[in-house]
C-alpha cells in the first residue's frame, strides 16, 4: 500500500515507468515518488482538479480543471518538470471534459457529459478539435486501448445496465461484451499482452480473458478474482504483476465510508487466488 494521504477523488494514475503516482490532494494535483517517498505539489492556478493522466512517454500530467471565470472543467496539460505552466488544451466549449488515456499518437481520449456521457479524442497539443469517438443516448465511458493498439474497451449502459465492452480500435467496429453489473465510473484495465481485462463490479474485481488474435475478439473466460472492498482499477504497472488503483476504507470512529486512497499490491493476483483457493493454469 502506498503511504499517500486520502484523496479528493477516486482516481489517478501510475507513471510508464512506475515510479510516480499523480494524485488529487485538497483540490490539487500531487506527484509522490515510489523511490524517494516524497510528495510534491504541482504548481496550478486552476481549480476543481480531477482524473490526472501520465503521458505516454511520462513527462507531461493531462488533467481536467476549471478557472475561476469558467466553471466547467477543460482538459489542461502540464509537463513535470520545475517551473511548468499549465495550459489548456480544449474540450467542447458546453461540456466538462474528463481525460481517460494519452495514447502514443500523441492524442488524448476524454468523456465528456452532452447530457449523455460521450468518448472524444483531441490532439495534445490542442491544434483540432476534438473528435467524436463513441457517442450515443446512453453512457459511454472510459475507454482504454490495448497496449498492442488493436482493441477498445470502454463501460456503455446501452442495455439498460452497465457494462464493459471491447471493439476494434480504430475502426469502432466488432463490438463484444466483456462483462456486466460493472458501475458508470468502472476503469477497464488492460494486462500488458492485451489478453485480459480487469475491472472492479460491484463488490466483485474481474478478470476477463480475451482472445484478440484474430480480426475480432472473443471472451474466453470471466472470473471473479477477489470479494470485498469497493475500489477502482486504474493501471497495470509496467513489470506485469502490480495493479495501480484506489480502495474505499473505513472510518475507524464512524464506520462510514470516507475518502478513498491509492494503492499498489504486489503479485495481487496471484495472492487473491491463494485466498481463495484458485487454481492457477
Amino acid at each position: 500500500q502506498l503511504p499517500l494521504p486520502r484523496t479528493d477523488h477516486s482516481d489517478g494514475d501510475l507513471s510508464p515507468e512506475g515510479r510516480r503516482a499523480v494524485y488529487t490532494r485538497n483540490d490539487g494535483l500531487w506527484i509522490y515518488d515510489l523511490d524517494l517517498g516524497t510528495h510534491r505539489e504541482l504548481p496550478l492556478a486552476t481549480r476543481g482538479h480531477h482524473n490526472p493522466v501520465w503521458s505516454s512517454d511520462g513527462r507531461h500530467v493531462v488533467f481536467s480543471a476549471h478557472t475561476a471565470e469558467d466553471t466547467r472543467a477543460a482538459i489542461w496539460v502540464i509537463a513535470d518538470s520545475a517551473g511548468a505552466a499549465a495550459r489548456r488544451v480544449g474540450g467542447l466549449p458546453t461540456v466538462s471534459a474528463y481525460p481517460a488515456q494519452w495514447l502514443d499518437d500523441g492524442t488524448i481520449l476524454f468523456v465528456t457529459m452532452l447530457p449523455n456521457l460521450d468518448v472524444y479524442r483531441i490532439p495534445a497539443d490542442g491544434a483540432a478539435e476534438p473528435t467524436l469517438v463513441l457517442g450515443a443516448d446512453w453512457n459511454e465511458t472510459w475507454p482504454r486501448v490495448s497496449p498492442d493498439g488493436r482493441w477498445l474497451a470502454y463501460v456503455s449502459g446501452e442495455d439498460g445496465t452497465e457494462a464493459v465492452y471491447v471493439r476494434q480500435w480504430q475502426s469502432i467496429t466488432g463490438k463484444v461484451r466483456v462483462s456486466e453489473r460493472v458501475s458508470f465510473d468502472s476503469y477497464p484495465v488492460w494486462s500488458l499482452d492485451s489478453r485480459t481485462l480487469y475491472c472492479y463490479a460491484l463488490g466483485e474485481f474481474l478478470a476477463a480473458d480475451v482472445d484478440g488474435r484474430g480480426e475480432s475478439s472473443r471472451v474466453t473466460d470471466t472470473r471473479v478474482i477477489h470479494r470485498g472492498a469497493p475500489g477502482y482499477t486504474r493501471k497495470m504497472h509496467p513489470d506485469g504483476r502490480r495493479l495501480f488503483g484506489f480502495v474505499l476504507s473505513l472510518d475507524d470512529t464512524s464506520a462510514s465510508l470516507v475518502a478513498p486512497r491509492l494503492i499498489v499490491v504486489t503479485n495481487w493476483q496471484r495472492v487473491l487466488e491463494e485466498r481463495l483457493g484458485i487454481a492457477r493454469r
